[in-house]
């Protein structure tokens, strides 16, 4: 979900960049660098140092999946906005 929707935002010409888990040399780094966005690794880059790396943060998309994840809200803390895709369809729907 998260890289379907950095796929989506740098489609639209958003300046996108994925906050992983995952070290920059990693292939999911890779994967996230050929189709135009920025990489970050939370091994390198704390959650409150984001701001200071990338600059004023206009729009987050969480799809992190997990709601106790440690550095969640200083992730959220640094952005201006949010967007959180639903984690479970909508009752009387199927998934």
């Amino acid at each position: 979900m998260g890289l379907l929707g950095a796929m989506t935002m740098v489609a639209h010409d958003f300046e996108t960049h994925v906050y992983s888990m995952e070290p920059p040399d990693s292939d999911r780094a890779d994967l996230v660098r050929s189709f135009g966005a920025g990489y970050l690794s939370a091994r390198e880059v704390k959650p409150g140092d984001l701001g200071k790396k990338l600059g004023n943060i206009d729009l987050l998309y969480e799809a992190v999946g997990h709601s106790h994840l440690p550095g969640r809200f200083e992730v959220r803390h640094a952005a201006g906005r949010l967007v959180a895709p639903p984690t479970s369809a909508p009752e009387g729907t199927s998934s």
